[in-house]
């Protein structure tokens, strides 16, 4: 019951800061935002773990899916718990919806 009451707490939180303070909603759900730059380098926000990194690919465990990352002389320049860097020659970036999640 108490569980039930925390996701129903959270949902009103997530909708009052999307429709009142105009705040996008992958923003206050914790979803994954993924940047490119061209073909040099990627910035993932908001992502749970890394579950494969080889200077070819890169593998990470978002909120609702995998994000795939493809690519040769990929390197790690910046990590936190929270987001990443990756700079290299990106081929292909392909999202996983629902890959344990």
């Amino acid at each position: 019951m108490r569980k039930n009451r925390q996701l129903q707490i959270k949902k009103q939180t997530s909708s009052f800061l999307t429709d009142h303070l105009r705040i996008p909603p992958d923003v206050s759900d914790g979803e994954s935002r993924i940047t490119i730059a061209g073909d040099g380098w990627i910035w993932v926000e908001h992502y749970k773990g890394i579950l494969e990194y080889t200077g070819s690919s890169l593998i990470l465990q978002g909120k609702s899916g995998r994000i795939h990352v493809e690519g040769t002389g990929l390197s790690m320049d910046y990590y936190t718990s929270e987001d990443l860097v990756v700079r290299g020659k990106i081929r292909a970036v392909r999202y996983d919806a629902g890959k344990d999640a």
